[in-house]
């Protein structure tokens, strides 16, 4: 608004002013003209940049398919030597007995064989098992027995990755160790070297490797003609976990119980696996 005020009071200031802002409009033409070249390039290579960046890495989020193998896999046979308190013709006579067995910590696990059999704990060694069984006639007056649970060697063929396969295997040797720790278990709570606590933390443990391992081998795997096996596999491995779940999500109130509880685990995982191949050769 000043600059149209003084034009119409003199005509030099006027034309100098026309002359000076006829430069300068074409000086600010110039520079405009420039700076906005200069402008439109920059901002064209900066739009070309980030249209088409040279170092960003492409991620291919596509899943790499594993190759899938056929393998014979092989479990060796299970034993172990149960100490048993005699045969009963009747259940009813043979659950009174083991409520009487379990309530001094022995397991109290009823068999039916030929009759009904009281099953009081396992060992791995026969050794070990029968002199348990001559103590018991000595200080207890009663006349145990020695019964061998045993489970055949197992085999199956198996298609699919080779780490899933490596993965069963691995699932059968967790189990396997969760049958020695029981067994450890039982016996050092009986001998004063371990509290509940420490027990029922020990039994944590365990119980999560065994459903970790469970689930990592079962969990999608192919199989060729040994679908009953496999399945069967994971449902005795399945029990056993959920049997000593059980255990820690209701922990016994005293350390005889505890004992007894585990004997009891310990067996029916035995006699659930002595099964299973049982089955497998029918």
């Amino acid at each position: 608004m000043k600059r149209r005020t003084r034009r119409y009071h003199s005509a030099y200031r006027t034309s100098a002013v026309r002359r000076r802002g006829t430069a300068a409009g074409w000086l600010y033409l110039a520079l405009a003209m420039g700076l906005g070249n200069w402008l439109h390039d920059r901002l064209a290579g900066e739009a070309e940049t980030e249209e088409t960046p040279e170092s960003v890495e492409t991620i291919d989020l596509t899943p790499v398919p594993q190759h899938e193998i056929t393998e014979t896999v092989a479990f060796p046979a299970v034993e172990a030597f149960a100490l048993t308190a005699g045969k009963y013709e009747t259940l009813e006579e043979a659950e009174q007995s083991a409520a009487e067995f379990a309530a001094r910590g022995g397991a109290g696990f009823v068999r039916s064989e030929e009759g009904y059999t009281v099953l009081l704990s396992a060992y791995e060694s026969e050794q070990a098992c029968r002199n348990v069984a001559e103590r018991m006639r000595r200080e207890e007056n009663i006349e145990p027995d020695v019964q061998t649970i045993c489970a055949e060697p197992v085999e199956m063929k198996l298609t699919a990755s080779a780490r899933r396969i490596d993965g069963v295997r691995d699932a059968f040797a967790v189990w396997q160790q969760t049958g020695r720790l029981l067994s450890d278990l039982w016996q050092d709570l009986d001998a004063g070297v371990c509290t509940q606590e420490q027990a029922l933390q020990r039994l944590e443990t365990q119980c999560e490797k065994l459903r970790t391992a469970r689930e990592n081998a079962f969990e999608g795997v192919l199989i060729e003609d040994a679908d009953g096996a496999l399945s069967g596999l994971d449902a005795v491995m399945k029990k056993a976990e959920e049997e000593i779940a059980q255990i820690i999500d209701n922990p016994p109130e005293n350390v005889l119980e505890l004992s007894s509880e585990i004997k009891y685990t310990g067996i029916g995982n035995l006699t659930e696996y002595q099964s299973y191949t049982a089955m497998i050769y029918e």
